[in-house]
């Protein structure tokens, strides 16, 4: 009656009776502007859509939520599937699926049952200020909680309550299943930094132990890291993830039986699973694909290429916001490794040269991952999730983010006003050191 069909990533298909619902369905290709790929290949094709009644996507980022994938949908199949998303400021993703001509587009209310069918309800909320959202699946047999990437970085016996807040909020009295991200997901510090990498990986495992201890699920389903970091930018940063054996070791040192799935397998959601193929294959996938030969290296892009981009960046701001306040931003710096000059950016002064060293500087990087951030509204979430830069010692990072957190707000939708806005305040939660 009940059965999950792996996908990719943080993709699988739910299956119950006549519905076959999919989540967050990234099929192909490289994602963060060209930051992170899939570790394996993707089984499912486009034309097995035709099997799907209803897509549920978590959040926006491109991982879970790649409009190029979804474009590739046949037209006429997407006109039989129902598209699940949260309620939003914005709207965007709303709308987009409803201009790709699905059968229709539902918007969950946060915390609000939804019955999908008989018997089998949904229940859908944000964590991180509407950047994620988790999904719980009921049935009368069992309860599934999918979390996807929902981050928990606060203190200990805050994360512990935030999880108890989600466990309410499902009206579950247990739940079975457990989806959970298993490895850090965004810049893990500088090259050289190490130590702030395990430290990362050993955050996601403290993680799963909350969760474990909160939820206490039957069944942990590790996934949404299965990806490798395949830019020449941050392919360093492939050296200390947590690898899918040594998690599933350590989901069951903590009580509950871990199951790893890989692209096309099946399970029925109550038998024992046989993790370890999955687990070779995953290892194997890994050893061959993560290699330099495989990475993706960065397009010249000329300053004047991205002055014009500053400039426009510059432009659309000021309109969507109160002027006056963003001409009091602190001007950040940069070094663009691939002309080896500094420059700095601001609302009231644009872009310029500068004299500063590399080492004096807010950010460096290079010069398509800047313009991306100036392109593009969610650039420069985009460039913290790709990790493609480095924090030169001696200068203020801060001074960049203040740019980073107004792009975010507004690509949410919100704006600053000519009063302090307390949603920026809310935004910078989402970012961590």
């Amino acid at each position: 009656m009940e059965k999950i069909k792996w996908v990719n990533h943080a993709s699988f298909i739910f299956e119950y009776k006549d519905v076959k619902l999919i989540c967050d369905p990234w099929l192909e290709g490289a994602v963060f502007n060209d930051g992170w790929k899939h570790l394996v290949q993707s089984e499912f094709s486009y034309t097995d859509f035709s099997n799907i009644t209803h897509i549920w996507f978590s959040h926006e980022h491109p991982d879970h939520f790649s409009p190029p994938n979804i474009k590739k949908i046949p037209p006429e199949i997407r006109a039989n599937i129902t598209v699940l998303y949260q309620v939003t400021q914005d709207k965007k993703v709303v709308s987009f699926c409803k201009q790709l001509g699905f059968k229709s587009v539902v918007e969950l209310m946060p915390e609000i049952p939804y019955l999908l069918a008989k018997e089998l309800t949904l229940i859908n909320a944000p964590v991180g200020n509407e950047r994620d959202s988790w999904l719980c699946i009921r049935t009368p047999n069992f309860t599934l909680l999918n979390l996807n990437d929902c981050a928990f970085e606060k203190t200990e016996k805050e994360n512990l309550a935030d999880l108890q807040k989600i466990k309410k909020q499902t009206g579950a009295v247990k739940i079975d299943i457990l989806f959970t991200q298993f490895s850090y997901a965004s810049w893990a510090g500088n090259k050289e930094d190490v130590a702030f990498r395990k430290k990362c990986a050993q955050h996601m495992c403290n993680q799963i132990t909350w969760e474990i201890a909160v939820f206490n699920p039957s069944f942990v389903v590790p996934f949404a890291s299965y990806v490798w970091f395949c830019h020449e930018d941050n392919f360093y940063m492939n050296d200390y993830p947590n690898k899918i054996d040594v998690i599933h070791d350590f989901i069951k040192s903590r009580g509950a039986q871990s199951v790893v799935l890989f692209p096309g397998d099946e399970w029925d959601m109550k038998s024992q699973f046989n993790s370890q193929f999955a687990i070779d294959r995953y290892l194997k996938c890994s050893t061959e694909t993560v290699n330099q030969n495989n990475i993706i290296k960065k397009p010249l892009v000329t300053i004047d290429e991205l002055k014009k981009s500053a400039k426009y960046y510059a432009q659309e701001s000021l309109k969507l916001n109160h002027a006056p306040r963003l001409l009091q931003f602190n001007p950040f710096s940069f070094f663009l490794n691939d002309h080896q000059k500094a420059f700095s950016f601001s609302f009231k002064d644009g872009l310029k040269e500068i004299s500063l060293v590399k080492d004096c500087c807010d950010i460096s990087l290079s010069t398509q991952a800047l313009k991306y951030c100036f392109d593009y509204l969610w650039g420069f979430d985009t460039l913290h999730i790709s990790g493609r830069f480095q924090k030169p010692l001696n200068g203020n990072f801060l001074n960049f983010q203040e740019y980073q957190y107004l792009s975010t707000l507004n690509n949410q939708g919100g704006r600053i006003g000519n009063k302090f806005n307390s949603a920026i305040k809310r935004i910078k939660t989402i970012f961590v050191r």
